[in-house]
Parts: structure tokens; C-alpha cells; sequence
């Protein structure tokens, strides 16, 4: 975690994790002013609104306007039925019959209710919840447990992924490759033999057994009992238990010939009056992120009532209260040179290493005052209680041992997931405990610090990123709060900003809000997140402000900004709230955990407290696995919306079919039973199909959907329109076109005698409207013809090749570059659950059609019949292609205007007007999803 860090060594037996934030002191000192109260007040609520994913959100408005529309069309329809109907008073109402003309305004308000249950999507639910559980089950096998149902969708929204370093960008499989001893003398990994650094000692003359010694007991007797490091010889590897930190350290002592159990359990460690509860030793200093170290005081070898202390942590942490330091030969004290020390340090940190030093201080006898007396206190605390920031006594003068360098490789997938992110428009910030050095050299590795995003130092030597790409979580911290300067100074954790360093010093508090919390003064946090990409020393209320922050901005709607970073840095702002994800495995890293819009706990090393508040819990602990979750988010969002594509051309579609029926003929073409068909079971069974559909790369290829794109985009648009309207004027033709019904379809062969073929009569009606004919019309419809059945019969294969179709969200940019785009067969064999569903629904139409008569107002069809429907269904495939060419006409029609909107921005810019506004029309047509280019924040 960022507080547990990463130049920790773990936690010891009895150390507790502090959970809160700032210091009590610095709390009750600082009370923020009723104007800055107000301004947290507004973040808070900006920060509530934007809860991230807006699914739900957009499908409620969409369900509600479908539900007005759908309504509004079928009172219509029953009003202008009831003015045609008493409109023709000669054929309707002579003689006047009440009971019959009660049944047919009941008639006429069943189809009004049919018409307004068309209109409502009832699959939506069900494919809603099918595409959620059926990605909850496939995050499982790309290790994310899913705690959240929403958070699968919310993931695929991330605009920002705060990670930790340790064990998620890297392998956390770490080993000692350097060490510089307080003599100066150093030993290295020798790649070239293949030589480790254990291997190295033993083969310097000048190192001693007695130095040996010294640095094994440093290193098994100051950690934690959990952690192990063992050799498993079945897989010839290094098996960890335990911090990883410390681990490095156990295995170096095991190489070097040294048993930790076997140490730890020796009686001359133990304590010798039996009082202390701890395994070994007499006393143990807990480990905190404000500490950065820990030590522990045991019984010294061979000399009754005399101790020695052994402490580790951050070099500077360790040194600054050294006094000495121990050559290689063991006996010699030599004067502690911090220059060729620190210069050490930095190459190690430049080489992408966690550092760690290791002292120790021998006591003729317990201190006066004991063990817990301290020397001093951060954070402004200074109680007895405030053991996470207090500084020991006991600790100080040490003798410095050894400066260690270790490496944690990268994981493989690491750089490629990065990329896919940057690609993807998701910003990647890494949240780390390690030194700023070690932090840079890692994220220029893994691809978060791009080379545009560095610069040469003043000397032209090295390369350094620039301003606000990368700072210490002190700087930070100093940077984006408000600092109450009314109030008396008290010792926190500081940046001095004239000489750059970080430590405890005497300053104003900050301000804090009526919850404790500090205020963030959100002007400067905007002027400096969008450039920010690694946050080193990072403490866990470092991530959770940096969480608060970016859920609580709105420099998008800055445009003068946004302009100026895209063209300054290449950084690109998301046209909407930030959704944040964030990583964590801490029990202090819970609030920010809890803070983000999806929280990521570590599944391997994570703690219970962490794994409670999360969201979602990474059970491999890599990187890589919030890239397939930002992916499955993505495809959950995309399924939905081809499901919406393909019911809501159903819908509109059969409204019309039924109102043009219910005027024409005082009844719907499509019977109740037959529009329950089409509507409940065919479309339950879409949901199934079209929610099982599998994520592909291409989702990775666009920017994130904000909440102010619609639910029914413009190419949604057009495929709905574009398919309805052929499915409409199919259906037509099929009920006016005389010749098409009796000549191709062999209906109606006999249609100049009303009596001799029941099937003739609907014909019959619309061309030769008697008075007879249309008195008999209900009984005809309600009893089904073959005429019927084949329009309903084209109508479902009509739909059921749309949902084919429907398999594609087009974008005109991806219809102008890819064929992919075009063939709606595409990845089809990888999903056996869709053509499963496509093949089973064919099979329920054709027997419904064939046996079921007149349960569902049908009559069976002949193979020639069938034949031609089919033909007429596939010709929604050739119309998908109309369609797109449609899109790809118009699409290109719009890159050369918006092509001559920035080249007349341009020369208006020059001219010294109209600077940025180009700019800001294209964003604003990307925020409501118009253009379909991948907006990325890098």
C-alpha cells in the first residue's frame, strides 16, 4: 500500500495500523472558516452526484420517455379509432346496437393497451441483469471477485486508476541486488555469473564472519513472525510468507547460511525475565507510515543484561539519527559518511530499487525510563498514545550496518496493460510509499511517465519529469490543502517549497472541515492532477484526497485549460467527471477504498478491513486485472445497448404496424398473443443472446462513456430507424400489395368468391371495401388466415436476422477503417450461447407457426411460404449495409467540415480571436457521443 509502503518492513507482533487521518492536535487546532466550510460542503455534493457508473441512471430516463411515448401513441390510436368508427354512422351505427358498440370501443381500448405494452422494453430488466451476473462470472475467471454487482459497469466508466505499486505493478518477488556497507565498501548482483549478492559477501576477503553476524541478526530478528522466505525444491524457487520487504532480507540471510526460525527460537534471543509476550526479544517498535521504520530490542549475545537494538527503514529515516557507523571487518566504528551514502541511495533508487538501511545500538541495561520513552513526535501528537508517528528515544545514535537496494521486477503484463489504458482514455497514477527516485525509474519502466512527460535536468545529463508529473505525497499534501495560518504551528509533515525538503517540521495546521477532514483547496488540486502521474512517500490520506479530489473536479469545463494541456503535454481531459478506481491493501487504505468510485483490494496480500470495503477484490494482485475489468465494465454498458438497439426496432416497428392496422381495419394485424410472443418470449430470449456477447479489443480502443452521452446514440439512430422502416414497408406491401399476396405467396387464388376461401377475405377487404366485408372483417382476423400468419412469420424473421445486426454498436470512425465494423458474423463460433438462442428461436417459430392453429391465431404455412419469409427476413442483413453506408457517407461528410472549423479556427487564432473555441466545439460533440472517437486523457 502506499502507508505500508513500500520502504517498509512489515508490521510487528503487537503493532496496531492507525486509522485516521491527520492528528487529533492538529484537528481541534484548525477549525475551517464558514466560507471554506461551504466550499467542502459543494465538493462533497459534487462528489456524491458523480457516483460514477450512470447505467442505471440512463436507463430509468430511457424507460420513462419510451413508457410517455408509448402511451401518448396508443390514447391516440384509441381516439382516432373511436372518430373513424362513429365517423362512418351508415356502416357502424345503423341500427344502432349499444351492446356492439360497447364491444367495439372495448376492442378498440384492448388494441390502445396492446399498442402501449409494445412500446414498453420488458426485456430490458432481464437483460440488464443477465449481462451483470454473466460478467460477474467471467471477471471470477479473469481474477475479480465481484462484491458489487454495479461496480462491473461503473469499472467500465473509469476515467482514473490510482494503483499501488508493490505486488500490483510488480511481481512482488523481491531480492537484495545491492548493498553498501557504512564503511563504504559495496557488493553487487553479478548478472554475468550469475553471482547473488549472498554469493558476493562470502567471496570478499574483507568482510568478516563477526560483520556477518551482526547483518544476519539485523535482518531475522527485526520482522515480523510471519514472514518466510523457503527454498521449495520441488519448484526450485523462493517461496514468500509474509512481507515481501522482509522477505528479501530472510532470503539473503538464508543464502548466507542463516536459519530465521531457528534464531528466533533461540533462548539467548528470548526474553530472560519471562515478562515480555513477544516470540523473541524484549521489546519491538511497530512499524508506521509515518515512521518508516521499525526496530526491536533483544538480549545481546553472550552478555547477561546488556541489549542491542535493530532498526530498518527508509535510509533517511534511519540515518538521521545515526551517529557511527560498523565496517566489514565487525569491530570498527567508523565516522558515518551520509554524502557517499546518499549518493549510493540515489543510484539505487535511479535503478528502479526499494531501499532499506539497517542499524543497530547495544544498551548496557534497559534506559532509564524504559524502552517506550520517546524523543520526539510528528503529526503534531506527541501523546503517549500516538505510537504510529512517535519517535524512540531508544532509537537514536544508532550504528548504521548496511544500505540494501532491492529489486521487484515488473510484471510481464504490466507496460501492455498500461498502454491498453492509455489507449483506452483511462489515466494510470501511481500511488507509492517508495522514495520519488525509486518511483520515477519505475514508471518511466512500466509506460506511466511517457518520454514527452520528461525533461534534462539544469546539468543536461539526466532525464526528470516535469513540473507536477511527479512529487512526494508531503508536496502533495502541502500543495492542495489550506493551510490555516491564524492558527499556533504544530509539528506535522511538511514541504518546504524554497528548499524542497520533506520532514517534520513546525507549521501552521490545515484547515478542517466539521467531519475533521482537511479541506482541499480544489483551484490549485485542478492546476495540478491532469499533469500528475506519480505520487511518491505517498501516505494512505494522500491517496484518499487524491481520490476526493478528482471525483470533486470540473476543469473539463474549463476550456482554456483543457486546450492548453492537450497541446502543451498531449494530455487529453475526459469531457466529464473523473470516475476513479483505486487500488489498496491496507487497513489505512480502506477510506480511500471506500472513496472512489470502485475500490480495488488486494486478494493475496490484501487485509480483511480492505477486502470489506472494496468493490471488487483482484485475487492475482496484478495490474492486468483491472484492464479486464475495465473491459467487461465496458462490454456490460455495450451489451445493454445493443439489447436497447434490437427491442426498440422491434417496438417501433410493431407500433406502427399495429396503428396503421387499428385504423385501416379497427384491429391490430398482430394478434395478443402473437405481440406477447414477439415482445416477451423473443425478446427474453434476445437478452440472453445479446448479453452473453464477449468483450473484444476494440472496447479498449475508445474513450470511457460519460454520463452526459445518451443512452441511443445517433448510429443507434439510424440503425433503429433504418431497420423499422424496412420491416414497416415489408409488412405493407404484405397487407396492400394484392399482387405480391396472391400471386407470389399463392394466397387469395380464389378471391372473387368471398365464400369459397376464408383466406381471401382480408385481401378482398383492402381492395373492394364492401359493407359486407368489412362487417365480417373482426371474425376473420381474430380466427387467423394464412395471410396473417405470413405477415407475422415475416415480421419475426425480420427481427430475429436484426438481432444479427444488433451484435454491432457501428461507428462511422471504425465503418471507415475496418471491415470489422461491417461483418455482423464476426466472432459469432465464440459465442455458442448466441447461436444457441438464434437456432432455438427459428425452431419455437417454425413449430408455432406449423402446430399451435388457432391458440395463436395461426395457420400453417406451405415450404414455399416459408421460403419466401425467410427471404424477406434476410433482407434486413443487405439493409444494414444501406445503413452504413449511410453513416460512412455522412460521416465523412463531417470530418471535412469539422476539418474546415479548425483551419478557419486557426487563422482566426492567428489573427488574435476566436483562440480555443474549435477546440471546444469538438469536444462538446464528443460529449454527446457524436463524432465516436476515442477521446483519451493521454
Amino acid at each position: 500500500t502506499a502507508g505500508d509502503d513500500d520502504n517498509h518492513a512489515a508490521t510487528s507482533n503487537g503493532a496496531v495500523e492507525m486509522t485516521g487521518v491527520g492528528s487529533a492536535g492538529e484537528a481541534a487546532a484548525a477549525e475551517g472558516d464558514d466560507d471554506d466550510a461551504g466550499d467542502a460542503n459543494n465538493a462533497k455534493h459534487l462528489e456524491a452526484a458523480n457516483a460514477g457508473g450512470n447505467l442505471t441512471e440512463k436507463l430509468d430516463k430511457l424507460a420513462m420517455e419510451i413508457g410517455k411515448a408509448g402511451l401518448t401513441v396508443s390514447f391516440l390510436a384509441f381516439v382516432i379509432m373511436i372518430l373513424v368508427y362513429v365517423g362512418m354512422p351508415k356502416k357502424n351505427l345503423s341500427p344502432p346496437r349499444p351492446i356492439q358498440i360497447v364491444q367495439r370501443i372495448l376492442s378498440f381500448f384492448l388494441v390502445a393497451v396492446t399498442i402501449l405494452v409494445v412500446a414498453v422494453p420488458e426485456g430490458l430488466p432481464l437483460a440488464v441483469a443477465l449481462s451483470l451476473a454473466i460478467t460477474m462470472g467471467k471477471l471470477m475467471k479473469d481474477n475479480n471477485r465481484v462484491k458489487h454487482m454495479d461496480a462491473c459497469e461503473t469499472m467500465g466508466s473509469a476515467t482514473t486508476i490510482c494503483s499501488d505499486k508493490t505486488g500490483t505493478l510488480t511481481q512482488n518477488k523481491m531480492t537484495v541486488m545491492r548493498c553498501h556497507f557504512g564503511d563504504g565498501t559495496e557488493v553487487e548482483h553479478d548478472a554475468a555469473h550469475n553471482r547473488d549478492v549472498a554469493a558476493q559477501m562470502q567471496e570478499t576477503p574483507a568482510i568478516s564472519p563477526a560483520f556477518l553476524e551482526i547483518l544476519l541478526q539485523g535482518c531475522c530478528l527485526n520482522s515480523a513472525p510471519t514472514s518466510k522466505a523457503t527454498f521449495d525444491t520441488a519448484t526450485n524457487s523462493w517461496k514468500y510468507q509474509g512481507n515481501a520487504t522482509e522477505c528479501a532480507l530472510l532470503k539473503m540471510a538464508a543464502l548466507l547460511g542463516a536459519d530465521a526460525e531457528q534464531m528466533r527460537a533461540a533462548p539467548e534471543f528470548k526474553d530472560p525475565t519471562g515478562v515480555c509476550k513477544l516470540d523473541w526479544g524484549v521489546k519491538a517498535f511497530p512499524f508506521s507510515s509515518q515512521r518508516k521504520k521499525m526496530s526491536w530490542v533483544v538480549p545481546l549475545k553472550g552478555k547477561p543484561g546488556k541489549f542491542r537494538l535493530f532498526t530498518k527503514g527508509a535510509p533517511t529515516y534511519v540515518w538521521n539519527y545515526a551517529k557511527n557507523a560498523l565496517a566489514v571487518d565487525g569491530t570498527t566504528i567508523v565516522p558515518l559518511d551520509l554524502a557517499k551514502a546518499d549518493r549510493a541511495v540515489t543510484a539505487y533508487q535511479k535503478a528502479a530499487m526499494r531501499t532499506l538501511a539497517l542499524a543497530y545500538r547495544d544498551f548496557d541495561g534497559v534506559p532509564a525510563g524504559g524502552w517506550d520513552v520517546a524523543m520526539g513526535a510528528t503529526n503534531g501528537g506527541g501523546g503517549a498514545g500516538d505510537d504510529a508517528g512517535k519517535l524512540y528515544a531508544a532509537e537514536a545514535e544508532a550504528t548504521l550496518i548496511a544500505v540494501v537496494g532491492i529489486e521487484d521486477p515488473l510484471r510481464p503484463t504490466v507496460r501492455r496493460a498500461i498502454e491498453q489504458c492509455n489507449t483506452a482514455g483511462v489515466d494510470v497514477r501511481m500511488c507509492t510509499g517508495d522514495a520519488l527516485a525509486t518511483a520515477i525509474a519505475i514508471s518511466t519502466q512500466c509506460g506511466i511517465l511517457r518520454p514527452r512527460d520528461l525533461v534534462y535536468d539544469a546539468g543536461g545529463k539526466d532525464k526528470v519529469p516535469k513540473p507536477d508529473f511527479a512529487m512526494t505525497g508531503a508536496e502533495f499534501d502541502e500543495s492542495v490543502h489550506v493551510v490555516d495560518e491564524a492558527q499556533a504551528k504544530v509539528m506535522r509533515r511538511a514541504f518546504d517549497f524554497e528548499t524542497g525538503e520533506v520532514g517534520e517540521m513546525l507549521k501552521p495546521p490545515f484547515k478542517r472541515d466539521a467531519d475533521g477532514e482537511k479541506i482541499i483547496d480544489q483551484d490549485r488540486f485542478d492546476a495540478i492532477w491532469p499533469k500528475l502521474r506519480v505520487l511518491a512517500r505517498c501516505q494512505p490520506e494522500d491517496k484518499l484526497t487524491l481520490v476526493r479530489g478528482l471525483r470533486r473536479s470540473q476543469v473539463f469545463e474549463d476550456t482554456a485549460t483543457c486546450d492548453a494541456l492537450a497541446r502543451d503535454h498531449g494530455i487529453h481531459i475526459f469531457p466529464d467527471y473523473q470516475v476513479v478506481a483505486v487500488t489498496g491493501d491496507g487497513t489505512n487504505d480502506a477510506p480511500a477504498l471506500k472513496a472512489a468510485n470502485v475500490g480495488f483490494a488486494m486478494g493475496l496480500v490484501g487485509t480483511d478491513i480492505a477486502k470489506q470495503a472494496c468493490d471488487i477484490i483482484l485475487l492475482d494482485d496484478n495490474f492486468a486485472s483491472t484492464v479486464a475489468a475495465v473491459k467487461w465494465g465496458r462490454n456490460v454498458y455495450d451489451s445493454i445497448s445493443k439489447f436497447c438497439q434490437f427491442q426498440l426496432t422491434v417496438n417501433i416497428a410493431a407500433i406502427f404496424i399495429a396503428c396503421i392496422g387499428s385504423l385501416l381495419y379497427g384491429t391490430s394485424p398482430l394478434g395478443a398473443v402473437q405481440m406477447l410472443w414477439v415482445n416477451v418470449i423473443m425478446d427474453s430470449l434476445a437478452s440472453v443472446a445479446l448479453a452473453s456477447e464477449p468483450p473484444t479489443e476494440a472496447l479498449l480502443e475508445r474513450a470511457p462513456y460519460g454520463k452526459k452521452r445518451p443512452m441511443i446514440t445517433r448510429v443507434m439512430w439510424f440503425n433503429m430507424i433504418g431497420q423499422a422502416i424496412y420491416q414497416l414497408i415489408v409488412v405493407l406491401f404484405l397487407l396492400f400489395d394484392r399482387r405480391l399476396v396472391t400471386k407470389i405467396f399463392g394466397v387469395g387464388e380464389h378471391a372473387e368468391d368471398p365464400e369459397s376461401d376464408r383466406d381471401t377475405i382480408f385481401v378482398r377487404i383492402i381492395f373492394n371495401l364492401s359493407s359486407d366485408a368489412l362487417h365480417d372483417q373482426e371474425h376473420f382476423v381474430e380466427n387467423g388466415t394464412v395471410h396473417f400468419t405470413i405477415i407475422f412469420n415475416t415480421f419475426v424473421l425480420m427481427t430475429l436476422f436484426n438481432e444479427l445486426n444488433s451484435r454491432k454498436l457501428q461507428t462511422p470512425d471504425r465503418l471507415a477503417t475496418t471491415w470489422h465494423e461491417w461483418n455482423v458474423f464476426e466472432g459469432i463460433t465464440r459465442n455458442p450461447l448466441f447461436l444457441g438462442v438464434i437456432i432455438s428461436t427459428i425452431i419455437l417459430q417454425w413449430a408455432l407457426v406449423q402446430y399451435t392453429g388457432l391458440f395463436f391465431k395461426v395457420r400453417s404455412l406451405t415450404p414455399n411460404q416459408w421460403g419466401l419469409c425467410i427471404l424477406f427476413g434476410l433482407g434486413s442483413l443487405p439493409m444494414q449495409f444501406v445503413i452504413n453506408g449511410v453513416l460512412y457517407v455522412l460521416h465523412r461528410r463531417q470530418r471535412v467540415a469539422e476539418a474546415t472549423l479548425i483551419e478557419d479556427g486557426k487563422a482566426a487564432a492567428n489573427g488574435g480571436g476566436g483562440k480555443g473555441w474549435a477546440a471546444a466545439d469538438l469536444r462538446s460533440a464528443e460529449q454527446n457521443g457524436q463524432t465516436g472517437g476515442a477521446t483519451s486523457n493521454v
